[in-house]
Formats: C-alpha cells, sequence, structure tokens
C-alpha cells in the first residue's frame, strides 16, 4: 500500500472516532432538549388532538392542555419538506385520568377557529 492510501485510512479512522468524541461530550438530557431523541413516553397517556391550524403550535396546546393536569410532551408533526404542520398534534399526559377529562372536555372545543376532535392515541 502507498503512504498516500495509509494517510487517507489513518485521516479516515482518526475523522471517525474524532466524530464519535464531539457526541459523547453531551449528556442524555442535553440531547433530550435538542431533540435528537424522543422523549421516554412510557407510562404516559396520549390523545391525538386533530384539526389543528398552521398556526397551532406547542405553546399554545401547552396552555390550553395543561389546565387538566401535568403534561409529559406535546408533539406536532410536520412535513419534512415545508416544516408546515400536518394538522394533528399529540398531547401526553402523565396521568391516565387527566387525559380523560382533558379529552372529554376539549372534543368540539373550537381553538384557533377549528373545531377539535379529540381521542385517545
Amino acid at each position: 500500500m502507498s503512504s498516500k492510501g495509509r494517510k487517507s485510512d489513518e485521516h479516515s479512522k482518526r475523522s471517525h472516532s474524532d466524530d464519535h468524541s464531539s457526541v459523547d461530550r453531551y449528556s442524555n438530557s442535553d440531547l433530550h432538549s435538542k431533540g435528537t431523541f424522543p422523549p421516554n413516553i412510557e407510562g404516559m397517556t396520549s390523545l391525538k388532538v386533530d384539526n389543528i391550524t398552521q398556526r397551532t403550535g406547542v405553546n399554545l396546546l401547552k396552555k390550553v392542555f395543561s389546565k387538566f393536569g401535568d403534561l409529559g410532551d406535546v408533539y406536532v408533526p410536520r412535513y419534512p419538506d415545508t416544516f408546515a404542520s400536518r394538522g394533528f398534534a399529540f398531547v401526553r399526559f402523565i396521568r391516565k385520568r387527566d387525559a380523560e377529562e382533558a379529552m372529554r372536555k376539549m372534543n368540539g372545543y373550537v381553538l384557533d377557529g377549528r373545531v377539535l376532535s379529540i381521542q385517545m392515541a
């Protein structure tokens, strides 16, 4: 093998290991807060909230649904190419009874001019 081939092999090994060390600098909580990993939703109860507008975001949903209890997560799926909302969201509650109450009271509620349709996810 030529010295040129060895150099590029050594460089690719070095770059590969350098890539791993940069990831290792972050703790799992750092990665969760940066959105790299999905949140741990084990034990939570999820509601699917249908018929939201393009402008209905996570903050508004948190404000409205947190009145029923502690939230674990709110997620608004978006199209990858446009980042536009797909028209629905998931609201995850820590306690099932809070999710059930929210579903009963918020199904049919008008938010941002749209009638919400809510079911267990």
